[in-house]
């Protein structure tokens, strides 16, 4: 019964956390005296509604501790305290800060960016900052990383940029704390800034701090795609395997103390010592890795064990699994909200799934088989996962996992543990260093190797909870044990995952897809097989842009000889940061057939492409029934800016969509001026919905029944302005903002008037979300 109780309070709080919209206070209320009551007559129902209840106050106290949307870019001076690692963007420091203002006006935790930071930052520092406030809020789209959500899952309330010092006053208050969270702080960025120093290969350090502290803010992205790609990404997460290998160590060590205090006449149980001093040590190394989810689990489970061994108990482990999953919920509910709680707790479930059936044949499953077995059932038990989250899965990962972890588990760790700790001491262990720096070079070598020669198939696709939650059950229906009835059905509901996506075949329906990439623009549209990229948005000089990220998703093959994505044809508007910054990130990742970028776009021959063919009126091509004409600059036209952009129309005989790049008032009156009788049923506007465009003469003659505005949620640069938004409300123009809305998806059927229309925040609803105008 507790089993089934404590289960049941895990989903009460899954439920509410996931649920689109909070349930009311007066709700809340009513449920827990009739959890109380309902106590003798059903324990599991009372912990499913405590659970449910818990959650959801937790949810409200954290929708309360927001920056709300309508004070976005207000600076406040903000007393608080530096907590976690600090980690570099670019030119800006990363790190999150505790408030402690009196009065409690802001948020408690609080993700701060000090751009050129001329201050040492480190954990426990005390600091009056003068900060521009923001809520936090992120681009959203139909599939990839949400930034939203991450924030929310973290806890932090608000984003802030730190205001120059000369207009601030910011200052540092207190130079250090030595509180408890504090301390592990400090010593986890002494030991990561240790190793970057006493390690010469920068990517061999880089991994040593994710598996010692857990930082892996050194990884590059090379470094990152390999062990993606390879699937052994979970190697750099500190979980059971390194927590029970320090708790071994630890009760090593303390077998020996136990041995000398008995020679010194110390009367004690060497089973008890042994025990304790495990635990501590694993708790110790926790702290240093930032008591993660998955450590947190492991720690748990690990207390369970030591409790049941002191007082000779016997514990079964899916009982111990549970105790560590609820207490994880109770501490923090919206834990469930994390990818990595889900993996962790998954990973261990199906172990002790695959082989508690093998009590009787244990003899059979040891050494290398035992590890083949384990990593089967983690690879296949987390394969529906990994495909909804990633979405990609790769075959090599069986290999690369059979390779690495036993390496990690008998070389890699235990070197890298016993030189640290060495070097802490004092005690100068080099040729066991550079054997700690060695084992991990040759792994690094391997998984590249097994990268480069091992084909990795990529399936880009949004799997749908039903059939992730078939492919779950599928997965523990495959790995049960021999005896079990038509094991095969798990095959069956796996197969699903495994069919690779097409991009449309056949079909002519004509999608447009307004990727939200924030102060910018990026548009795919695809007809059948027929691929065309308007624009790639905003991006960093780190190679970083939203665009990318997106692109990385799609359908691969990787026996193509060309770049793995492909696109038909690559219109760049104008030479507008906001819609051409991503072309760093973005130009060595796929492959262009016709590259059509405005003539005055300079550095063109970045993009991998067939043929260069700068847009002009009058270029046309069509894809099926489906015409794509090019209708601005003219030949004899200069550099106007955006007013030279290269305005896209696509119709048929039902349907007109026109993407404008950056025209304002002026190019709008000129292409009116050409263009007498030219309609638009949707009209994408330019400059993210700026002041200067969607003028009423230009509405009027185009008379659109759409509009699209793709702009961030909060743009300093009047984007999204109110009398443009009267202007087309007058009018009785629908628009959809990618601001409120995410990603906006078109579908224009063939040979029908009609159209569909997505949006990211209806598709992907979350109650810290207001999708009520989506």
């Amino acid at each position: 019964m507790i089993q089934k109780t404590l289960l049941a309070f895990i989903a009460g709080t899954v439920l509410a956390a996931w649920l689109p919209h909070l349930l009311s206070a007066y709700w809340l209320i009513g449920m827990v005296p009739l959890a109380l009551l309902i106590i003798r007559v059903s324990l599991p129902v009372s912990g499913l509604l405590l659970g449910f209840v818990w959650c959801s106050v937790v949810g409200h106290q954290m929708m309360a501790d927001r920056w709300p949307v309508e004070s976005a870019g207000q600076s406040h001076v903000v007393e608080g305290e530096v907590v976690g690692l600090p980690v570099w963007v670019g030119d800006s420091l990363r790190f999150d800060f505790r408030t402690t203002s009196t009065p409690d006006v802001f948020p408690e935790h609080v993700r701060v960016y000090w751009y050129r930071a001329g201050h040492y930052i480190y954990p426990g520092q005390q600091w009056k900052l003068h900060l521009r406030l923001n809520p936090p809020l992120g681009r959203l789209n139909f599939s990839g990383f949400d930034y939203e959500h991450y924030l929310f899952e973290q806890g932090i309330g608000a984003t802030a940029r730190v205001v120059d010092r000369n207009l601030s006053g910011s200052e540092l208050q207190l130079a250090g704390r030595r509180g408890f969270r504090a301390w592990f702080d400090q010593q986890r960025l002494r030991l990561a800034e240790n190793i970057q120093a006493r390690t010469v290969d920068l990517e061999v350090a880089a991994v040593k701090r994710a598996l010692l502290v857990g930082d892996r803010s050194g990884l590059d992205d090379e470094t990152r795609a390999m062990m993606q790609q390879t699937g052994t990404a979970h190697l750099l997460a500190i979980s059971g395997l390194h927590i029970g290998m320090v708790a071994s160590f630890g009760g090593v060590l303390s077998g020996a103390l136990w041995w000398f205090l008995s020679c010194l006449g110390i009367r004690m149980s060497r089973r008890s010592l042994m025990l304790r001093v495990g635990w501590l040590c694993a708790f110790f190394y926790a702290g240093l890795a930032g008591f993660s989810v998955p450590t947190q689990r492991a720690l748990i489970m690990l207390a369970v064990a030591v409790l049941a061994l002191s007082w000779r108990r016997r514990v079964l482990p899916f009982d111990g699994l549970l105790v560590a999953a609820a207490l994880v919920v109770l501490i923090s509910p919206m834990a469930v909200l994390s990818l990595g709680f889900w993996l962790s707790f998954l990973a261990v479930a199906y172990l002790i799934w695959g082989f508690s059936w093998r009590i009787g044949k244990r003899h059979k499953w040891r050494g290398a088989k035992s590890l083949l077995w384990a990593q089967w059932l983690v690879s296949v038990g987390l394969l529906p996962l990994s495909l909804t989250q990633f979405g990609h899965w790769s075959p090599a990962s069986f290999l690369a996992n059979g390779m690495a972890i036993p390496w990690v588990s008998a070389l890699v760790l235990p070197s890298l543990l016993i030189s640290t700790l060495a070097e802490e001491l004092g005690v100068g262990l080099a040729l066991l260093s550079q054997f700690s720096d060695a084992v991990l070079a040759f792994l690094l070598w391997g998984l590249g190797w097994i990268q480069a020669h091992v084909a990795v198939s990529f399936i880009g696709r949004n799997i749908n909870p039903i059939l992730l939650s078939g492919a779950l059950l599928g997965a523990v229906w495959l790995l049960a044990p021999h005896g079990w009835p038509a094991r095969w059905l798990g095959a069956l509901l796996l197969l699903p995952l495994m069919i690779e996506p097409k991009m449309g075949g056949r079909n002519q329906d004509l999608r447009i897809e307004v990727l939200d990439v924030g102060a910018g623009s990026s548009v795919l549209v695809s007809v059948g097989d027929y691929r065309l990229l308007y624009d790639v948005g905003p991006g960093r000089e780190e190679d970083y842009a939203p665009a990318a990220e997106l692109i990385s998703r799609w359908p691969t093959h990787a026996k193509d000889p060309r770049p793995l994505k492909l696109i038909d044809d690559l219109v760049l508007s104008h030479p507008n940061r906001n819609h051409l910054g991503g072309s760093l990130a973005l130009s060595d990742k796929i492959w262009v057939d016709r590259l059509r970028p405005s003539p005055w776009v300079e550095d063109v021959k970045r993009w991998r492409s067939g043929e260069l063919i700068p847009c002009r009126r009058g270029q046309h091509w069509s894809v099926g029934q489906w015409r794509f004409e090019l209708l601005h600059p003219g030949l004899f036209l200069p550099d106007l800016g955006g007013n030279s952009s290269c305005v896209l129309r696509i119709f048929d005989e039902h349907h007109s969509i026109l993407l404008t790049g950056g025209l304002d008032r002026h190019g709008e009156h000129h292409l009116t001026l050409m263009y007498p009788e030219l309609k638009a049923d949707v009209l994408m506007l330019a400059n993210g919905g700026h002041h200067e465009g969607a003028s009423g003469r230009w509405l009027d003659a185009l008379q659109p029944s759409w509009a699209l505005i793709s702009a961030s949620g909060m743009d300093r640069n009047k984007r999204r302005n109110q009398e443009v938004l009267d202007r087309l409300q007058e009018r009785r123009i629908k628009f959809f903002n990618t601001a409120t809305c995410g990603a906006l998806e078109l579908t224009f059927a063939s040979n029908v008037k009609d159209v569909q229309i997505k949006t990211a925040v209806a598709e992907r609803p979350r109650f810290w979300r207001d999708g009520s105008d989506c």
